[in-house]
């Protein structure tokens, strides 16, 4: 099933289909009509399972060490000047820490894996579950406290073959204990310590059920 590109900064009629999805443009824009600079490369949808889920249309196969973090900032009146990456990737996947995120990705096959880890005293948690795609897949979360200057919550996807629906479009479920409520999203898409795109959007919040398989 062909899959046409992405325009649009919102919600928009998605389908879902095993690992085939499909959209239609906005109103009034032709496929192909919007150039890289000024068109939207983030997509909040919702799929066949329920729940939403963020579609990245980005070539995120070319790069080394590529990832995305995502940051929840769930307060109007945070200090939104205070809103960064985790830098996951560059900051902590490394020796022990990447043995334990592949390790939560094979056990991920059969169960659903949840490892909590603490690095600079920050504690985060390794979530593994099977996806909307059927696959064994990983992120890692940690909250943002609501002392901080912008509470929510993050989470960095580092392992992105999983999430891909091919080597330019990415399908990404948050886990729902830490992304159920709603507040402006922040998505960026890193390679090793470097930002290469970034974008921001309202996000409508997770319902119980959630969006990975096991919720």
């Amino acid at each position: 099933m062909p899959v046409r590109r992405l325009f649009l900064l919102s919600i928009v009629p998605w389908v879902c289909v095993g690992a085939s999805v499909v959209a239609q443009p906005p109103l009034g824009v032709a496929p192909g009509a919007a150039g890289p600079k000024d068109r939207s490369r983030l997509s909040i949808v919702k799929l066949l399972q329920g729940g939403p889920a963020l579609v990245i249309d980005y070539p995120w196969k070319v790069h080394h060490r590529p990832s995305v973090e995502i940051r929840l900032v769930t307060r109007e009146d945070a200090d939104f000047s205070k809103v960064g990456p985790l830098w996951f990737v560059s900051r902590y996947l490394h020796g022990t820490v990447t043995m334990s995120v592949y390790r939560c990705l094979d056990k991920a096959a059969g169960v659903p894996q949840s490892q909590t880890l603490t690095e600079d005293e920050i504690e985060f948690e390794i979530l593994g579950r099977r996806n909307s795609l059927g696959r064994p897949a990983v992120c890692v979360a940690r909250r943002i406290p609501n002392d901080d200057p912008a509470p929510g919550a993050a989470a960095a996807f580092c392992l992105l073959p999983s999430w891909s629906l091919n080597k330019g479009l990415l399908q990404l479920q948050l886990p729902p204990k830490y992304f159920s409520t709603p507040g402006k999203l922040y998505v960026w898409f890193l390679r090793d310590e470097k930002i290469l795109w970034e974008e921001t959007a309202e996000w409508p919040g997770v319902g119980k059920k959630g969006m990975m398989n096991d919720e």
